[in-house]
């Protein structure tokens, strides 16, 4: 199951790539996971925080994920929000590890 949250969420970077890429067919505006509808600029912000994340987990691979979030540079991504009470930060940060976010 680890890996395989990884692998999921490393898909999701490679998703923002392709998104970016192609242009989503000629379409102007794009719905980059949840929430309102955008452009490419929204497109490249979510895959350049997804990128940091990612550089971030790999950079302090044994952080826990309470670790991981508080030494992580939220003052740079201030537009992007936990998904409370859903999801917070120091269980993002295990899901980008690959770990299973404890309960």
């Amino acid at each position: 199951p680890q890996a395989n949250l990884l692998q999921r969420y490393e898909q999701r970077v490679a998703q923002a790539e392709k998104s970016m890429a192609d242009g989503r067919g000629g379409y102007p505006d794009l719905s980059p996971g949840h929430g309102p509808v955008g452009g490419k600029k929204d497109v490249a912000r979510s895959r350049d925080f997804l990128k940091a994340v990612q550089k971030h987990v790999k950079t302090n691979p044994t952080k826990t994920g309470k670790e991981l979030d508080s030494s992580f540079d939220h003052k740079a991504w201030s537009d992007v929000h936990d998904l409370a009470p859903f999801l917070s930060w120091d269980k993002f940060f295990d899901i980008a590890a690959g770990r299973s976010p404890k309960k």
